[in-house]
């Protein structure tokens, strides 16, 4: 049985993501937020939510808290 690599929180979600190697942490992100269907976001959002993933001083479990809140807004 293959098990899933643990995930650092702690890490700032500028490097978690970058680069194919930040794909889980993308994945995480995205099912974190508890949105079913992303399909009503434009390519300009979705640009811009990981621009701030990019641009980020918070770390991976502040990123998503901070979002969580942006998107219940």
């Amino acid at each position: 049985m293959k098990r899933e690599p643990q995930l650092n929180l702690d890490r700032l979600v500028r490097s978690a993501t970058a680069g194919s190697a930040g794909e889980p942490y993308c994945s995480l992100i995205l099912d974190s937020l508890g949105i079913g269907d992303f399909s009503s976001w434009s390519l300009d959002q979705i640009n811009s939510f990981w621009m701030d993933a990019e641009r980020s001083d918070l770390t991976v479990a502040q990123f998503i808290e901070h979002k969580r809140r942006e998107v219940r807004s």
